[in-house]
């Protein structure tokens, strides 16, 4: 569920017989089929849905293992979760943040703004075992360091990404790359590191 342009799809579909994969931009799932295409994969099936969608009428249906991967945006995480568990017959896995996040804190600061980045994994746990789901958890954590063609180009995305929608935004982010942009083998990177951290919850059907 969520599935893009198939950054899971594409390498899980040579080791499994078929996949389903959905997500709720028909632009993404054209960019998939391409994609499959061009490298002869013909076992990945699409369908364009919302996680609020009746997935019975979609045909969702049941499959072996389930995959939610930084995906889970949704009003209502009780019910996304159940229409997880209920698709899948032995596996559901789900990817979530852990506190910020992808997100920089630095730079919502800078602007004075406040960063909530939603309910992270703690909040999944606590709400599946509501459900008597029992969730077992792991973290993936790394160092991120995105590095930028130009300033300008640094600027473009970020101001894209956080939506920056005033003038006075928009200064106070250039003025805040100014200081902390640093040029490192032709590329831009920010002066810190930021460590990510990302938590894999799942769990077996027998067990729930």
């Amino acid at each position: 569920m969520g599935c893009a342009a198939g950054t899971l799809a594409i390498p899980l579909a040579k080791r499994v017989k078929k996949i389903f994969a959905m997500d709720i931009s028909g632009t993404m799932l054209n960019l998939l089929q391409e994609r499959c295409s061009k490298l002869n994969i013909n076992n990945i099936l699409t369908i364009q849905g919302a996680w609020e969608d009746d997935w019975d009428a979609l045909g969702v249906g049941e499959h072996d293992v389930v995959i939610a991967s930084r995906s889970l945006i949704t009003e209502n995480f009780e019910s996304a979760l159940a229409k997880l568990n209920k698709a899948a017959r032995k596996r559901v896995y789900v990817t979530t943040i852990v506190g910020d996040g992808p997100h920089d804190r630095h730079i919502y600061r800078a602007l004075g703004r406040e960063l909530n980045p939603g309910p992270d994994y703690i909040y999944l746990c606590n709400l599946l075992y509501r459900m008597g789901i029992r969730a077992n958890v792991n973290f993936i954590t790394h160092e991120e360091q995105n590095s930028y063609e130009s300033p300008e180009d640094a600027f473009a995305i970020l101001s894209s990404k956080i939506e920056v929608i005033t003038t006075e935004e928009a200064d106070t982010l250039r003025s805040f790359l100014k200081n902390h942009l640093v040029c490192h083998e032709e590329r831009w990177m920010m002066s810190y590191p930021r460590k990510i951290c990302w938590a894999i919850l799942w769990w077996d059907k027998e067990e729930t």
